[in-house]
């Protein structure tokens, strides 16, 4: 019976260290495992902030163009409301050239009518 307790105790000292031996493997298993995921939860917070960044530059650059847009639109409204006030005085100014002509062209016949019937007058 002693020999079988030795034996048994052996046996059982062997298997502890067995279990050990798991335990310790599967411990150094996990700690890579929670090792590895550290590391990538490290990177993917990297390339989130990364990210973030060229979203926050694209953004303000968008702003930026947004904002040009607006002002190029201002000035060319306020172009165009000056051209349009030109062109509204050019008509003003040929509309009166138009009349003053006119006037000028019916004065001229009116005189030569006038001295059509002073001529006619005269033959008599």
């Amino acid at each position: 019976e002693l020999l079988w307790r030795a034996e048994s105790e052996s046996l059982r000292q062997t298997l502890e260290k067995e279990a050990e031996k798991k335990l310790e493997q599967e411990k150094r298993k996990w700690e890579e495992r929670l090792l590895q995921g550290v590391k990538e939860l490290e990177s993917n917070k990297l390339i989130w902030q990364t990210e973030q960044q060229n979203w926050v530059k694209e953004r303000s650059a968008w702003e930026e163009k947004q904002s040009q847009l607006e002002k190029d639109i201002e000035a060319r409204k306020m172009q165009w409301e000056k051209d349009t006030e030109a062109w509204r005085e050019k008509e003003i100014e040929w509309e009166k050239r138009n009349i003053e002509e006119s006037m000028r062209e019916k004065q001229m016949w009116e005189e030569e009518k006038l001295s059509l019937k002073e001529s006619i007058a005269q033959l008599k």
